[in-house]
């Protein structure tokens, strides 16, 4: 058995085991084929460009709720299984190019607790607002030290670091239960866009 990077074991050689196998992985890697419904909540704007967001609700039609099943499944290779969903939830499906290449799982809460920033993220700010001049003089010639900043991988800066939050918890409406986007769709700042929508057009 080979393990791809979309988590699928199957078998090389067997043909119809590679045909599926390159079928999920497709899905995987783009996201599932969605030609549409007539009858769809859609949410357009400016800032979603050709895209949109589509809402599901526990009460609609089979179909739709079949679809969100397939769509969770596919969540489950990476979030885990038999969590993400409950029937207080909306659910937001991200269509681009008739692909849905993300999903958020929104549920309604009374209160949450606000993240407290790492404290090497304060210590770095501290560092940068502190650094030291970088022109140098000598005599009349100044000249502009270059100075190289590495920006750290937003999936690597919380790795075997605890979330340490406020005790004091705040009023709030939303609360975003899972979010996943189809690998060649994320770094793309789409989960804000969707994460907005869910608040703002139905938790408002």
């Amino acid at each position: 058995m080979d393990i791809n990077e979309c988590g699928a074991t199957y078998a090389p050689g067997d043909e119809s085991d590679e045909k599926n196998h390159q079928s999920f992985h497709k899905d995987y890697m783009n996201g599932i084929p969605f030609k549409g419904w007539q009858n769809e909540r859609a949410f357009t704007s400016p800032s979603l460009d050709k895209n949109r967001v589509v809402m599901i609700l526990e009460n609609d039609s089979p179909a739709h709720r079949n679809k969100v099943q397939e769509v969770v499944k596919m969540m489950e290779v990476e979030l885990g299984e038999d969590w993400i969903l409950h029937k207080h939830c909306k659910v937001y499906l991200f269509v681009s190019s008739q692909r849905i290449s993300g999903c958020l799982v929104a549920e309604p809460i009374k209160e949450a607790f606000k993240i407290i920033a790492p404290l090497d993220d304060t210590r770095q700010l501290k560092k940068e607002r502190s650094s030291p001049s970088t022109t140098i003089h000598f005599g009349d010639i100044v000249l502009q030290r270059e100075v190289s900043k590495r920006c750290p991988e937003s999936d690597d800066r919380l790795d075997n670091r605890a979330i340490v939050c406020e005790e004091e918890a705040k009023p709030a409406v939303c609360g975003v239960r899972a979010i996943c986007f189809s690998p060649s769709n994320r770094r793309k700042r789409l989960s804000y866009t969707v994460a907005r929508y869910s608040e703002v057009k139905e938790y408002s």
